[in-house]
């Protein structure tokens, strides 16, 4: 039954509860509980250094927040690799928001950086785009633009991660 806006907390409390419960069955709900985020990129020195210490490549991921592409690929396949845990020793997932062009990021010497240098400097134009690269920033294999042939997408990943490894292990 409808009720005005003065209903009690309790009508409203049972109200968001549906809603809640509508969204989540619209397939909404996943996205609004389960985070997106991906490990942040704020300090390449260190995660340059974790990287030669562990000889795996660093893969830098494009996002912007408007990019259903970027959602897609996270969801998908990165927070699934982050988040199992099996590929700790094979490769470094760093999530770099493009959008957020003075974002500050610490570079691989020390140097103060905004994200808009670290586009500049791998030529980045479109999101989603992954760049694998070693401890010192020089890219390793094949970066990856776009989301195309899901199907195919995670043996392409896959790829990708073993040529940055076997390119760091022949170093």
């Amino acid at each position: 039954m409808w009720q005005p806006l003065s209903a009690s907390p309790e009508w409203w409390g049972r109200a968001l509860k549906r809603f809640s419960l509508l969204l989540f069955f619209l397939g909404l709900g996943p996205a609004l509980v389960w985070s997106e985020a991906l490990t942040p990129l704020t300090d390449l020195q260190s995660d340059g250094r974790q990287s030669r210490q562990q000889r795996i490549p660093l893969l830098l991921v494009f996002t912007a927040e408007n990019c259903l592409y970027c959602h897609r690929l996270k969801k998908a396949f990165l927070l699934p690799m982050e988040r199992s845990g099996d590929y700790t020793t094979r490769v470094l997932i760093r999530e770099v928001p493009h959008d957020q062009p003075m974002s500050p990021v610490t570079g691989f010497e020390g140097e103060a950086l905004a994200v808009e240098d670290l586009s500049t400097r791998y030529r980045i134009r479109v999101t989603p785009t992954m760049v694998f690269l070693d401890a010192a920033g020089q890219e390793v294999a094949e970066r990856m633009v776009g989301l195309s042939g899901e199907d195919f997408f995670g043996y392409y990943l896959e790829e990708n991660i073993d040529t940055a490894n076997l390119a760091l292990q022949q170093r």
